[in-house]
């Protein structure tokens, strides 16, 4: 029932914008003096899918991959407590994060798989991240209005996972539909 509640506000917005849009368009050609107007772009929104839409992945096993679109959630667990998922999207669908590069934590030579410590992964990530952002999303990372994040791999699983995610997402609106690959903004 929710989900047919948020397809139905959905279309409702998108009816009203397309008004919106022709209306402006439509007329004559002057400005009346002193106004301004302003669409918002149409890759944003603040409907959140249901979780039906997507797949919950534990973040503890869940390891990135290039184009991966996703929310962080919390949902209901085992004796009413809350517990963090990910919830992997279609990049169709309104989500907060995708991730546009994986970086592989360098191992020390002895292969030692021993958590190396919070700061010395965020520092990897932080010195690795910004390369690869315009190759995936078209324009330099320091003129882009989107910002990027780390997912981290889990200390509990970095014996078998050292891979870091690096995401980019729209800090102006909590959720983005479609890719950013290529969006150049």
């Amino acid at each position: 029932m929710l989900a047919v509640l948020l397809r139905r506000s959905a279309v409702l917005v998108l009816a009203t914008v397309v008004a919106v849009g022709a209306a402006a368009c439509s007329g004559d050609d002057e400005a009346t003096p002193g106004t301004t107007t302003t669409v918002a772009p149409s890759t944003t929104t603040t409907i959140e899918p249901a979780l039906e839409e997507g797949r919950q992945l534990d973040p503890l096993s869940y390891v990135p991959a290039v184009g991966d679109c996703f929310d962080r959630r919390q949902v209901p667990g085992a004796a009413n407590k809350q517990v963090d998922v990910i919830l992997r999207l279609d990049c169709q669908l309104p989500h907060q994060f995708e991730i546009y590069a994986t970086v592989e934590f360098p191992l020390p030579e002895d292969g030692d798989t021993t958590w190396p410590g919070d700061d010395a992964v965020r520092q990897v990530a932080r010195a690795q991240c910004a390369r690869p952002f315009d190759d995936y999303v078209g324009m330099l990372y320091e003129t882009s209005e989107l910002e990027i994040g780390y997912l981290l791999p889990p200390e509990d699983n970095f014996g078998v996972n050292q891979l870091i995610g690096c995401y980019v997402f729209d800090p102006a609106h909590d959720r983005t539909a479609g890719t950013a690959q290529g969006a150049a903004r």
